[in-house]
């Protein structure tokens, strides 16, 4: 007859089998998800500190005027660099600024979208997160919008 305590060994060991898929699981999940989050928040802070660069460029005569130009490279560059310094720069990273208001001398409001290209650390949440057309990869995007002066 077996004793009590290596029955109890069995249990427990049974119980760490059962439960370990479930901890996996868990795991991995938030893992994915704090890269995610990770990569979406520093694709947020760069759409806005390209929006804030667009629109501290002084144009004259708004969207139209002789610092349009100026403006909306000043936007992509910034909100590139910040992509760059975290490894996700061209070609991974597209940033798009544009200018929303169309009256001749109105102040003007930059849009800046930044979209970025991602690799998956698990793969675990892959049916979860915005797909991308590479397969594996995920898709951060964000949309900052500043008015000029």
């Amino acid at each position: 007859m077996k004793t009590r305590n290596s029955q109890q060994r069995g249990v427990a060991a049974l119980e760490f089998a059962l439960i370990l898929p479930v901890f996996m699981l868990m795991m991995l999940g938030a893992i994915e998800y704090g890269w995610y989050y990770h990569i979406d928040r520093s694709v947020t802070a760069a759409a806005e500190e390209g929006a804030r660069a667009a629109a501290t460029v002084a144009t004259n005569g708004g969207c139209g005027g002789g610092g349009a130009g100026a403006a909306k490279a000043a936007g992509a560059s910034v909100a590139a660099q910040r992509m760059q310094l975290i490894g996700y720069g061209a070609p991974k990273t597209t940033v798009t600024v544009t200018c929303l208001n169309t009256l001749p001398l109105a102040d003007p409001t930059w849009q800046v979208n930044v979209v970025t290209d991602y690799p998956q650390l698990t793969g675990f949440l892959k049916g979860l997160m915005p797909a991308s057309t590479t397969p594996g990869n995920t898709v951060a995007k964000a949309v900052a919008v500043m008015r000029g002066s």
